[in-house]
């Protein structure tokens, strides 16, 4: 998916298919489209996530997809207002 959007990048506008996505957005529609684990989610962001109780796990995952979610939010918009203009 990277190496699609970089080869996109020297198109011109009316070709590339989301010209408002950056590459973080590229990266993070690419970790949603396969299916990781609450664990692997939790290690991708936590540095020891071996020492954190129950509490705190749950803490930090809720934490993680609320910005998951309004990163998604962004990526959602910004397509849509490359759809509208």
């Amino acid at each position: 998916m990277i190496e699609k959007f970089e080869s996109t990048q020297g198109d011109s506008a009316e070709t590339l298919a989301a010209p408002l996505l950056d590459e973080t957005d590229i990266t993070f529609v690419a970790q949603t489209q396969v299916k990781l684990s609450q664990r692997d989610i939790l290690k991708m962001h936590v540095k020891n996530p071996g020492q954190l109780n129950l509490k705190q796990r749950r803490k930090v995952l809720s934490q993680i997809q609320a910005q998951r979610a309004m990163h998604a939010k962004e990526v959602f918009l910004k397509e849509l207002a490359a759809i509208g203009s």
